[in-house]
C-alpha cells in the first residue's frame, strides 16, 4: 500500500500527540508525589509503660501530627526530658519536665490515653469570628513569631488519671479535645508545639 506525503505526515502528528499526552501524565504523577510529606515510619500507635498504657486509634498522617502523639506517650512513657525536642524554647513549655517529674514523684499522672481522632484545621475554623473554642486567639503573637510555616490540629482523646490525681485535676478522667498550634521555624526545621488550646 503506497503511502502519501500527506497521510505520512498525519501519522507523525498522531505519534507527536500521544507521547505528549503521555508525557504529561508522568509529569503530573510525579508533581503530585513530590508535594507529598513524607512521614517516617518511626512512630508506635500502642505503647506499654508497667500498667499504664498509651494508644492511637489512628495512623498520624503528617510530621506534626507525629510530634503531637509522642508528647502525649510521653506522659505514658515518664521520658519527660523529650519534652525539650518537641515545644518551642518557652520558659512555661521549659518547666514542663520538672513539673511532670514532681507531680509524678507525687502520684500525680496519667495512667491510660487513647487518641480517638485528629485532623488539621482549615483557616475558616480557626479564624472565624465567633465564640467557637476551635477559633485561635493568640493569631496575631504567632504572627509576630513568624513560623516558616504552621497549622493548627485538632486532637481528641480520652485520658485517665490515677485517683489522687483525678481529684484535683482541672481536666480529669474522661475525654477530651484540644488544639496544638504547630510551627516550623524555618523550613528545615522539625515541627514542634507552639501553643495548646481549647480544652472541651
Amino acid at each position: 500500500m503506497k503511502i502519501t506525503k500527506i497521510n505520512a505526515l498525519f501519522i507523525s502528528l498522531i505519534l507527536v500527540f500521544s507521547l505528549t499526552i503521555i508525557g504529561c501524565g508522568k509529569a503530573k504523577e510525579e508533581l503530585k508525589e513530590d508535594n507529598k510529606e513524607e512521614v517516617k515510619e518511626d512512630h508506635e500507635l500502642e505503647f506499654t509503660n508497667g500498667t499504664r498504657t498509651f494508644k492511637s486509634e489512628v495512623t498520624p498522617l503528617t510530621e506534626s501530627q507525629k510530634v503531637i502523639l509522642h508528647s502525649l506517650k510521653i506522659e505514658i512513657s515518664d521520658k519527660y526530658d523529650e519534652f525539650a525536642d518537641l515545644y518551642v524554647d518557652n520558659p512555661y513549655f521549659n518547666y514542663y519536665p520538672k513539673s511532670y517529674k514532681y507531680k509524678f514523684g507525687q502520684g500525680l499522672y496519667c495512667e491510660e490515653i487513647t487518641i480517638n481522632s485528629i485532623k488539621r484545621l482549615t483557616e475558616d475554623e480557626y479564624l472565624k469570628e465567633c465564640e467557637d473554642v476551635k477559633v485561635y486567639q493568640n493569631i496575631d503573637r504567632l504572627k509576630e513569631y513568624n513560623p516558616h510555616e504552621f497549622e493548627i490540629i485538632e486532637v481528641n482523646y480520652t485520658i485517665k488519671l490515677t485517683d489522687k490525681y483525678n481529684k484535683i485535676a482541672q481536666f480529669g478522667d474522661g475525654d477530651w479535645i484540644r488544639y496544638y498550634v504547630m510551627v516550623k521555624e524555618k523550613e528545615d526545621c522539625s515541627w514542634k508545639i507552639f501553643e495548646i488550646y481549647g480544652y472541651m
